[in-house]
């Protein structure tokens, strides 16, 4: 069987090991990404029962000796309906608790966290990108649970490196 390419997976996995290196953060990476684990969030104590989702990547910052989820990153390469661009951020919007081995459990306080949603929209028509706008702007309209705040990358690989790093710049400072 082939293994599934994940390019656009890889290469937001590349800057974000690159934005770690050069800020005071630590990425955790799915398999697609480049990373080594699942990265489950619950919306009760760490069980199947409890499970939402398991997202494609994360930023966590150190502060006063606690790990603290500051980003949740999702990458979109094949399915953009407009369910599934919803469906993740809604499962993670309702998410309360990070929880692996490496981290120990996070607590994902509300209205916390940065989810960023990246697309790959290069071979889409423009209504469809009119679409992925739209939808983005729906949701900054309506954000809830952990999500403070929330940005849709329709990327290409001419401008994901800028566009990503704008948003990375804004967590950093």
């Amino acid at each position: 069987m082939a293994e599934i390419e994940h390019k656009l997976h890889e290469k937001v996995g590349e800057l974000l090991e690159q934005f770690v290196k050069e800020n005071s953060f630590i990425a955790r990476l799915d398999s697609a990404c480049g990373g080594d684990q699942y990265i489950p969030l619950f919306y009760a104590p760490k069980a199947n029962a409890t499970c939402l989702c398991n997202v494609d990547a994360m930023l966590l910052k150190e502060v006063n000796g606690n790990k603290e989820v500051v980003a949740i990153i999702e990458i979109e390469e094949s399915d953009i309906t407009p369910t599934n661009i919803c469906g993740k951020y809604l499962t993670t919007a309702l998410s309360s608790q990070y929880n692996h081995e490496k981290d120990g459990n996070i607590v994902l306080k509300p209205n916390s966290i940065k989810f960023i949603q990246i697309v790959d929209a290069s071979s889409e028509t423009n209504d469809k990108k009119s679409q992925l706008i739209n939808i983005g702007d729906l949701i900054r309209n309506k954000l809830c649970g952990c999500v403070r705040s929330y940005d849709i990358i329709l990327a290409n690989n001419n401008d994901l490196k800028n566009k990503l790093g704008t948003i990375l710049n804004e967590i950093s400072k």
